[in-house]
């Protein structure tokens, strides 16, 4: 989004207007420009919303900036308004200023530990293909025709979704498809939004080090049902047994997808090491995308389409074209070997890309894995031991280690025994070693970065991204 200001997507409202709503006594005539939480956003005319201890050390800021300042127990001072509970406030405000733009966009919510960035892209060609215009909301960043804007989170703040949805309703796109984290969820940042459709991908285990259970943190999943419009439609994965307990926590209507008793039933599945077949009632499909797990994805991705009216014949073809999704079981082929790129790195996600490649596999299993730090550490270990059990090589090496030291985090993930387990720090060379070990047949698995172009580390970020890697190493061999 160009600027942070509102320019032509909303209405103008003044600041007394605004503020009145939440009854809060104010003469200032100022054209509000926008609604914020984040003091890096705020301008000139902005209100700044103060939701906790943090952000009172950034209101004289706020202040000089030319902001109004809302928050509770307010000092009595220019600028700065008191409400009694600030979380009671917020909806309203953003009722007032963005007038609920959603309620005009086919909204469809996409979470799960995995797979939620391959289902949004794979609902978008969907929809592209059948007349919708769509903005995608994700891991890093907003996608609307002609911008890709950069984002720090998968879930962007509430304000920050707000405004976009108010750009897209006044660009004319007609279906925003967003990925939501359980962390969002948590933190109410999409508190006031609600959606047409909500896509459960699957759960397993993720982000311990921040929700400390699993149980809280499928709870915390579960919660985005309460989201939903009022005929809104859950879609979830019957093959994932934690998804049962949904069943009996909603009145919304639920359609099931699965390889059995599922009311979508996924048959005759076959996987290659270049594309995928599988069977929908009486009618076949064929990708280009890999796994089981994109078989899922499709499939989810297809329930929303059929329920928008799309037939299954013209989704057949659509189908048929999908590209994949970079950084997500991405496919490179060179001379002999094969390369996937993919954003595995969970236990879960990283054990299930290992047991495709040896389902299809015609020689060995080359696997390049890094943990990040600062998250959850009792993953590594269970990475590591199945890298050792399970690939025929493994190189470990750095991810985002953030502010941790990387030979701790590559000395978690080493099992106790181990012997066809490299170690490279550097990730650069984990590649590059990785592609000198490869012969005709072999699959390369570059695993967690994904489609990230940065690397974290010592809270800095560093231009790095895995494809490029590896056309950069190809480029020297051709070279040399």
């Amino acid at each position: 989004m160009k600027g942070e200001g509102c320019g032509s997507i909303l209405e103008k409202m003044t600041l007394s207007e605004l503020l009145s709503k939440v009854h809060i006594d104010c003469q200032d005539d100022r054209i509000v420009q926008g609604i914020s939480d984040d003091s890096r956003k705020i301008q000139s005319d902005w209100v700044f919303v103060v939701r906790n201890e943090q952000g009172k050390a950034y209101i004289a800021d706020a202040l000089a900036k030319g902001a109004v300042v809302v928050q509770e127990d307010a000092d009595e001072r220019d600028d700065v308004y008191r409400v009694v509970y600030v979380e009671d406030v917020l909806p309203v405000l953003l009722h007032v200023y963005y007038k609920d733009p959603w309620k005009d966009l086919l909204m469809v919510a996409v979470t799960g530990t995995n797979g939620k960035s391959s289902v949004s892209d794979i609902l978008k060609q969907l929809l592209e293909k059948n007349g919708y215009f769509t903005m995608t909301i994700g891991t890093g960043q907003v996608v609307y025709p002609g911008h890709v804007d950069p984002i720090d989170n998968t879930t962007p703040s509430v304000f920050l979704l707000m405004r976009y949805f108010a750009l897209a309703k006044e660009l004319g796109l007609t279906a925003v498809i967003m990925e939501v984290s359980s962390h969002a969820i948590d933190q109410m940042r999409i508190r006031g939004i609600c959606y047409d459709m909500v896509i459960y991908t699957n759960i397993t285990q993720d982000h311990l080090d921040y929700h400390l259970t699993k149980t809280h943190y499928q709870y915390t999943k579960f919660k985005l049902r309460n989201a939903l419009k009022e005929k809104g439609i859950i879609v979830l994965n019957n093959d994932d047994p934690v998804l049962e307990t949904l069943y009996s926590l909603t009145g919304h209507k639920i359609i099931t997808c699965g390889t059995s008793q599922a009311h979508v039933t996924i048959c005759d599945v076959f996987l290659q090491a270049y594309g995928s077949r599988f069977r929908i009632d009486d009618k076949i499909f064929h990708t280009r995308l890999l796994s089981m797990a994109n078989v899922y994805n499709i499939t989810q991705a297809l329930i929303v389409c059929r329920h928008l009216g799309i037939s299954y014949e013209k989704l057949q073809r659509d189908v048929e074209d999908l590209h994949p999704v970079p950084g997500r079981l991405q496919c490179l082929s060179h001379t002999g070997y094969t390369v996937w790129i993919d954003y595995a790195h969970t236990y879960a996600a990283v054990k299930n890309i290992i047991d495709f490649a040896n389902s299809v596999k015609e020689r060995n299993v080359i696997l390049v894995v890094g943990c990040g730090g600062e998250r959850e550490k009792a993953k590594r270990h269970m990475i590591g031991s199945y890298a050792e059990n399970m690939c025929d090589h493994a190189i470990f090496t750095t991810d985002n280690p953030r502010h941790e030291l990387p030979d701790k985090i590559l000395s978690d993930m080493l099992p106790k025994r181990h012997s066809h387990i490299q170690v490279i720090e550097n990730r650069w060379y984990a590649i590059k070693q990785a592609v000198n070990m490869a012969e005709k047949s072999d699959i390369i698995i570059i695993a967690g970065k994904g489609n990230e172009k940065t690397q974290s580390f010592m809270g800095k970020e560093y231009p790095f991204h895995d494809e490029d890697c590896i056309y950069e190493i190809w480029k020297r061999e051709e070279l040399t």
